[in-house]
């Protein structure tokens, strides 16, 4: 959406249905046009705007009914059982949920990649968001592909390139303590393990 020249970003919020917008970024004269249009309405009277505007649908019927939002609710909730079911039982012994937000690497440093078979409407996006929250296109979506073994998990080799690596801690904290005649160095477990090392191959 152009508003003189400066552009407004729009996002679909899931809280006020899948076809609502609602602007969520873009330009600075765009943001203050937000914010002076959110001190004078409320942010779903913006939203339910922009859409009776983009479609025609009269705004009150953009408000989400309560029984719409339960069961909603329900098939992301069905959704999560069934991806952390398909975890649990490719993994048995990881004490672990559904990763989401980068999944495919994080899958690859425990030596499994996520398969979607043909006939599979899943995509990686839905799986690997950056919010567990889904919509009830991509829940839908999830249950059909895992209930008719479309989605699956397949051994790889351990792949860890794709993780963030741990900082690399520099010298060990050196708070030294002397008792009955013995200096104490504290130190990290893996300073420790490596004056371990060190010693053994003394």
């Amino acid at each position: 959406m152009i508003t003189e020249t400066h552009v407004l970003i729009i996002g679909v919020p899931k809280s006020n249905g899948h076809q609502s917008f609602q602007l969520v970024g873009g330009s600075p004269t765009a943001l203050q046009f937000m914010n002076n249009h959110q001190e004078k309405y409320n942010k779903f009277d913006f939203c339910g705007e922009f859409q009776a505007w983009c479609t025609g649908i009269p705004v009150d019927e953009l408000k989400p009914k309560v029984k719409d939002v339960r069961n909603s609710k329900a098939r992301q909730r069905e959704a999560h059982e069934a991806l952390g079911k398909l975890l649990k039982d490719s993994l048995p012994h990881l004490d672990a949920t559904w990763p989401w937000a980068n999944c495919e690497n994080i899958l690859k440093g425990w030596g499994w990649q996520i398969s979607f078979k043909e006939g599979a409407t899943t995509s990686i996006g839905d799986v690997a968001q950056a919010s567990s929250p889904l919509n009830d296109a991509q829940a839908s979506r999830i249950l059909a592909d895992i209930s008719a073994k479309r989605i699956e998990l397949i051994m790889v080799p351990v792949d860890k390139s794709g993780l963030k690596k741990r900082a690399v801690k520099g010298t060990a904290m050196k708070s030294r303590k002397k008792q009955k005649g013995l200096e104490v160095t504290s130190c990290d477990p893996q300073d420790e393990d490596e004056m371990q090392n060190d010693n053994v191959s003394e």
